[in-house]
């Protein structure tokens, strides 16, 4: 039973079980399978290797008459030093860290280097639970070899935070800061870790942390060997046993070679094997690591797995030893101190202090390494009030938020002049006790209304529908619908969350910082960041048992389970998780496509399969199908279905009907589901519901809805996370999808990933447990392309203060101004005609201008819905002013359209008049809310304003004087003369 949970379906006498053949297997599942079947025949269980070979061709081979022998016969890859110099680094002739850089302004150092398994192949033979990791002594080797480079090579104290784990393909950048000196004469010092060949945005990890100093330590020789008065402890067998602890040592690291115990000491002769390099180390990590192996040996009982985790005061007095002799003590008490010598006595190195930690092979796994994302709400720290004008509530004033009203209801009939006349617009939102649908229809309804208008804000208002505290999970839906539109309409639509008992908003600082989304939470602004969330890796096959991976016991219950992801999911649970009891549901059960071979793979594994036709939007059909499952112990609603299409062009019935399938049947499986303890609850989101997508408002929201369900249930006790999908390449609603579409996804910055990679992404996600996650993969110099990296992703993507040519990818180019500053009159057109060219040729994915015909409809040169609102977009950016939505009905082709932007230009760019100044002026005074001392300062300097129009243009004897007049008069004053100009 222990070798099936590990390996799954095998041939072990006894057992029943159906076997797949070895040789479907890919090379890691081959190799856990062998491994497996290997320990458990080592332990004695009988094997029928025959039923295992069944069918594969194989045949019986007679082994090598020689003896295995430990020895290695081919020569270590040279450490390549590369010309650091010539970018301006010192070369450190270091193994591992190889370029230096000094700190001009800090006294401080930064010392880089690169890591592999195939550059270091060394480092493959310190494998911990199968992972492998960068030795505990190495972290002291970088540090002490970091302080040499500054004269503070003393590692005072040094704490390792996180493991460090080599990926099987690839390198990592590692780096080592030391900063500078303290008041004590101590320096900082930090090893970080990233991809070596990841993006330039990819964070740092922090691995150990500590201090370093040039206070030595007094050395301690040990010439009397070996140590009189102290018994021999065998050293056979102890690097099996450490084997079975999880402790995967190979040929490098297994250097104990003898050992001796004296009154609470232990001491040990450790070596290198043959042919292994100490040139370029200052003492090798894997000959110290050796060193600590007979602390292990000292233990007389089984004890956790651990790993080195504080060290104190460790000197370093003589390099290039192969050999060492070492005394260990201190293991009574759980510090171990060592004095480490060479194969002469000789002092080489001390440890004043060890403590080590338990691990587990969980905390063992790369951290961070599939590509898994969360959002964190940080406090807006930038941006500037704005002159907001006028601020009207359009419907309801349900939140009391004290604003001029135009409409008693959803909708503005009879009041769109008044609407119109404002300058910020504002929605409330209460879906508490709503059904989504209507509530999603409202706003739908009310943005479609307001965004044919051209200018004005608008502002859509909830309470308790976003964050952390969600209570208001209808309304949650609204911020996906206006994510998407905000996608098609940028800069026009802000999304603000208010606490419950909140009525009071700073609209100047709201409008005026720049953000597209914001919290009010304890009178502070916040607003949303995407960040890397801490993920285990994939790790090794995990064992086929559903409790321990968090399914439980019982039936799992998965939602369209025939169709693509659904049954992607129920094969991997099956084959990985070992579910045995799986319940697949969907519309049309068996007569789905495929539904009797999927049947048929899952039966394989041993599991018992259910097909069940049933309308998962039935709620007393799903009643009566969850009534039948009593022991039903977990769900995944994969079910959904797409309808895209521009905002202006939804209607409510292409809203619901996306809804129903996806968050109606959430919101029915949450219901019929909370009385029953399940082990999981996990629904299956898009990326869609958090950053927006440009035609797909029904699907954002109805995703945003999953993801605020999953963080509603979590804060009512029960189990629950929603898992935002990017692109699957291949299947789900991926593969529904065209070239265009894909490319305008990549454009934004989403790369498609395969079903291999979306699988291990879902065991990190799982293995979170975060209520809300987003696995994707995400593309960096695609979000640069659009010209200005949305505000979400400015924690993994710096945006660049460049502007690129138009269309090139890197900006949005010149403005229409700039463009046109030093070109003649009679040569504009043709130059606002190449422009819009270009940019219609980066919209449709053309090489260039010159594929786009001039005189050609855009529609019939392939632009659609989506396409033209991205042209709107980037046209409205250059041009300065906000362009029409309906631009390329109203200007069809590219010459229209250079020829309406010219008109417009000449219209903007007329010479302002007096009036129009005081206006803006008027417009400022009457939405400034000064303190005191303000007010007295711009009432002075409006007086002195006054008092020089009136010197310069006036006569005295017939104007009235104003330089005696109070602020309240002479704003009295300019009020009649404004309203008189106008």
């Amino acid at each position: 039973d222990a070798v099936l949970s590990v390996m799954g379906p095998a041939c072990v006498e006894g057992e029943e079980t159906a076997f797949i053949p070895l040789l479907r297997r890919d090379r890691e599942e081959q190799r856990e399978l062998l491994t497996g079947i290997a320990r458990a025949w080592a332990r004695g269980v009988p094997v029928t290797w025959e039923e295992l070979y069944a069918g594969s061709g194989a045949r019986r081979v007679d082994v090598p008459t020689y003896a295995f022998q430990r020895k290695r016969y081919w020569q270590n890859a040279p450490v390549v030093q590369l010309d650091v110099t010539s970018v301006g680094l010192a070369k450190t002739g270091h193994a591992m860290l190889t370029a230096a850089l000094a700190m001009p302004d800090a006294d401080g150092l930064v010392m880089t280097g690169r890591l592999s398994r195939q550059d270091d192949p060394w480092l493959s033979d310190h494998s911990v639970f199968g992972s492998v990791l960068l030795p505990g002594t190495a972290f002291v080797e970088l540090a002490i070899r970091a302080g040499e480079e500054i004269g503070c090579g003393v590692l005072d104290e040094l704490t390792v935070e996180q493991p460090l784990v080599l990926p099987e393909e690839g390198g990592l950048a590692v780096q080592v800061q030391v900063g500078a000196e303290d008041e004590t004469g101590r320096r900082a010092v930090h090893l970080y870790s990233r991809s070596a060949d990841s993006d330039a945005d990819e964070a740092w990890t922090r691995h150990a942390s500590g201090f370093l100093t040039a206070e030595d330590a007094e050395p301690v020789a040990l010439a009397a060997w070996p140590p009189p008065g102290a018994d021999a402890l065998p050293v056979d067998g102890l690097y099996e046993r450490l084997a079975d602890q999880g402790y995967d040592y190979g040929p490098v690291f297994r250097g104990l070679r003898a050992a001796w115990r004296r009154d609470g000491e232990v001491f040990a002769e450790v070596a290198l094997p043959d042919g292994v390099e100490t040139e370029g180390f200052g003492l090798h990590p894997a000959l110290l690591d050796a060193a600590l192996h007979v602390g292990l040996l000292a233990e007389e009982n089984d004890r956790e797995t651990s790993l080195p985790f504080a060290w104190t005061g460790v000197s370093l007095h003589r390099v290039g030893a192969a050999e060492l002799r070492v005394r260990v003590s201190g293991i009574e008490t759980g510090t171990l101190s060592l004095d480490v010598c060479d194969a002469t006595g000789v002092p080489v190195a001390s440890v004043r202090g060890l403590v080590t930690r338990p691990v587990t092979a969980a905390q063992l796994r790369p951290a961070g390494v599939e590509p898994v994302y969360r959002v964190e709400w940080r406090a807006v720290t930038s941006g500037e009030s704005a002159a907001v004008g006028r601020v009207v509530l359009a419907g309801a004033d349900v939140f009391g938020l004290g604003l001029p009203q135009v409409a008693e209801s959803p909708g503005l009939a009879g009041s769109a002049d008044a609407a119109d006349a404002a300058d910020v617009v504002v929605w409330c939102v209460d879906g508490r006790g709503g059904d989504v649908r209507q509530v999603s229809g409202a706003v739908l309804g009310w943005l479609q209304e307001r965004l044919a208008v051209e200018g004005g804000r608008l502002v859509v208002v909830t309470r308790g529908a976003a964050g952390e505290g969600i209570s208001d999970v209808a309304a949650a839906a609204v911020w996906g619908l206006v994510r998407s539109a905000q996608a098609e309409h940028p800069d026009r639509i802000v999304l603000l969350d208010l606490p419950m008992d909140a009525a009071e908003v700073a609209w100047a600082r709201v409008l005026g910082c720049g953000e597209p989304e914001l919290l009010v939470r304890d009178g502070v602004l916040l607003a949303p960041r995407l960040v890397r969330a801490p993920v285990p890796g994939p790790g090794p096959a995990a064992a086929a048992d559903p409790e321990a991976a968090g399914w439980g016991s019982g039936s799992v219950l998965v939602t369209g389970g025939t169709g693509g992801l659904g049954a992607l999911v129920a094969s991997h649970l099956a084959g990985r998780h070992g579910v045995a009891d799986l319940v697949l549901v969907s519309r049309r059960g068996m007569a789905a496509p495929g539904a009797s071979e999927l049947v048929a793979e899952l039966e394989q594994t041993g599991a018992r399969v259910r097909v069940v036709a049933c309308d998962v939007t039935d709620r007393a059909a799903l009643a009566d199908l969850i009534a039948g499952l009593p022991e039903l112990s977990a769900v995944v609603h994969t079910a959904g279905i797409l309808d895209d299409g521009v905002l202006s062009a939804l209607t409510v019935e292409r809203l619901d009907a996306v809804l129903a399938a996806k968050a109606v049947a959430a919101w029915y499986l949450h219901e019929l589901t909370r009385d029953r303890e399940l082990a999981a609850f996990v629904l299956f989101s898009s990326v869609a519901g958090t950053l927006g997508a440009p035609g797909q408002a029904n699907y954002a929201a109805a995703n945003a809805f999953l993801d605020a369900l999953a963080v509603y249930r979590r804060a009512h006790g029960l189990a629950a996370q929603s898992l935002a999908w990017g692109l699957w390449a291949d299947t789900g609603m991926g593969a529904t999808l065209g070239d265009t579409d894909v490319t305008r996804m990549a454009k934004g910055g989403i790369a498609p990933f395969t079903k291999e990679e979306g699988l291990a992404m879902w065991e990190a996600a799982i293995g979170a447990g975060d209520a809300l996650l987003l696995p994707m993969h995400l593309d960096p110099a695609g979000l640069r392309a659009q010209g200005e990296v949305p505000r979400i992703f400015h924690e993994l993507v710096r945006p660049s203060a460049r502007r690129g040519a138009a269309g090139t990818g890197g900006g949005t180019g010149p403005t229409l101004g700039e463009l046109l500053a030093n070109v003649q009159e009679a040569d504009r057109e043709e130059a606002v005609t190449s422009l819009v060219r270009t940019h219609v040729a980066h919209v449709l994915g053309h090489s260039g201008p010159d594929a786009v015909a001039v005189d050609k409809g855009l529609l019939e040169q392939g632009l659609d819905s989506l396409a033209a609102l991205d042209l709107r977009n980037r046209l409205t950016g250059i041009s300065g002013w906000r362009l029409p939505a309906t631009l390329i009905f109203d200007y069809p082709t590219p010459a229209a359209i250079a020829e309406f932007l010219l008109s417009e230009l000449a219209g903007v760019t007329a010479a302002p008049t007096l009036d129009d100044d005081l206006a803006r002026v008027e417009r400022a005074l009457e939405s400034a809310a000064p303190d005191a001392a303000e007010f007295a300062r711009i009432g002075a300097r409006l007086r002195a304003l006054a008092s020089r129009w009136t010197s310069l243009h006036g006569d005295a004897d017939d104007n009235e004087d104003l330089t005696a007049a109070s602020a309240s008069e002479l704003f009295d004053l300019l009020d009649s003369e404004l309203e008189a100009s106008a």
